[in-house]
């Protein structure tokens, strides 16, 4: 009887783990916002995210991110950086396109879930490479990191001097400001 009472009780718990909806969710970072310099947004979950180059992407722009990835990985004191990768290996992308009618410099397109990038895809406009120096399209590249690593476009002029400020230009690398955001983020 006891032997049967607890196989009902085994029964019904393996039922209710099996029924009953569970959520797991990762860490939500919450703070910042224009008066902090910096906002906070879903991030890659790795601070090494894998990439790929889509087939076709032109020179510049990967010089243009490989310059942006040495800033990052630097005025981060070596804590954050992309890993060229294979399309095996992840579904996150980089790629130069060409989009005339758009008023998009470069843009990240992510899927997301509430605090992580599911998968991303980052975009330069080719249309736009003649308004930008070179300089300033490797610190664009760097802007469009800080959406990959948790940062959010600033729309103040008083931000306008920060590199998550979001009208392509004078960016000048990672600001204190961006720093306290990208170190709620990841901890560094």
């Amino acid at each position: 009887m006891r032997i049967e009472k607890m196989k009902r009780s085994i029964i019904a718990l393996i039922i209710t783990i099996l029924i009953v909806p569970t959520t797991v969710s990762a860490h939500t970072v919450t703070g910042g916002g224009e008066s902090s310099g910096y906002i906070l947004i879903p991030h890659d979950a790795n601070k090494n995210p894998y990439f790929y180059w889509m087939p076709g992407t032109d020179q510049f722009w990967k010089d243009r991110l490989t310059n942006a990835n040495n800033y990052m990985y630097s005025e981060t004191s070596n804590n954050l950086k992309f890993i060229n990768s294979t399309i095996a290996s992840t579904e996150n992308y980089i790629e130069g396109t060409s989009a005339p009618a758009s008023t998009w410099v470069a843009r990240v397109v992510s899927s997301n879930n509430e605090s992580h990038k599911l998968r991303w895809r980052m975009q330069f406009n080719g249309a736009k490479k003649d308004n930008y120096s070179t300089a300033q399209w490797s610190r664009i590249a760097q802007h469009e990191m800080g959406h990959v690593f948790g940062l959010g476009d600033l729309k103040s002029s008083s931000n306008a001097a920060k590199l998550m400020y979001g009208f392509a230009g004078n960016y000048s690398g990672v600001t204190p400001a961006d720093l306290v955001g990208l170190k709620k983020v990841w901890g560094f």
